[in-house]
């Protein structure tokens, strides 16, 4: 049996859990960062984190802004309908703080500064998306991205058709949102590994966005086997343990190759 250290602590305001074993075959480990979902916390992550702590990485789970340890009573107390009018503001702050995150273990004697991933459901996936848009991939090495999509257009007018969403934000921050999305800029990576599982029947992510950026990708990246897309039917909007499974398996495919 593995033995698991699990221990929570904090980084710069940013409640943090560590999952990783003890004994590893390599004397530095690569660090990947899973980030969870909208109105959910770091904990429900646990078991995606298992998986890939028990394959050889130091595993990081994050509280997003105003989510788990972080949420304040006047957030909690909000319908989850009120909650979603924050939604692409918490994406935005939360993408802004994977930086303090990765400077604080990329300096740690014990992490494998050259292999770092990120893995991430749902809003935990648009907030990579936003990242890599901004940020970039210098830091990073794979990413692995569940149930989500860059196009955050396609997502508002998605679940406008709800009449519960119909009135959240106003046109003119839908405007906003649509104009500086990250899409555009994802549409421009070249060879950085990434791995899209989506499913047919999601009520909440459109994939028809996500197939087309897979189109896209796969014709202009040189190294085709850096850019998956597994798409998963009547799972609906969940991350199934065969997600977990296979998103951890193509992260550390790349995360202890030496490409």
């Amino acid at each position: 049996m593995l033995e698991m250290h699990l221990r929570n602590t904090t980084i710069n305001s940013i409640p943090v859990l560590e999952l990783y074993r003890e004994k590893v075959e390599h004397d530095r480990r690569p660090i990947l960062i899973i980030l969870h979902g909208f109105d959910s916390c770091k904990e429900r992550k646990l078991q995606h984190a298992y998986m890939a702590a028990a394959a050889g990485s130091f595993v990081v789970l994050p509280d997003a802004v105003r989510h788990g340890e972080r949420e304040d009573s006047a957030f909690a107390a909000l319908s989850y309908e009120q909650k979603a009018e924050f939604l692409f503001d918490i994406v935005e702050e939360t993408a802004g703080e994977i930086h303090t995150i990765l400077d604080h273990y990329q300096q740690q004697s014990f992490i494998y500064s050259e292999a770092c991933g990120l893995i991430g459901s749902s809003m935990g996936g648009m907030i990579i998306y936003e990242y890599l848009s901004r940020y970039g991939t210098d830091r990073l090495k794979v990413c692995g991205i569940i149930i989500s999509s860059p196009d955050f257009g396609s997502i508002i007018d998605r679940n406008l058709e709800n009449e519960a969403y119909s009135n959240i934000l106003p046109p003119s921050e839908i405007k906003r949102i649509k104009a500086r999305q990250p899409l555009p800029a994802i549409q421009q990576l070249r060879d950085f590994p990434l791995c899209l599982l989506n499913a047919e029947d999601d009520p909440i992510m459109p994939i028809q966005p996500v197939k087309s950026l897979y189109s896209t990708l796969h014709q202009a990246y040189t190294k085709k086997e850096a850019i998956k897309m597994h798409t998963y039917r009547s799972t609906g909007h969940q991350t199934t343990t065969e997600m977990m499974e296979e998103s951890v398996d193509w992260m550390h495919s790349w995360l202890f190759s030496g490409s």
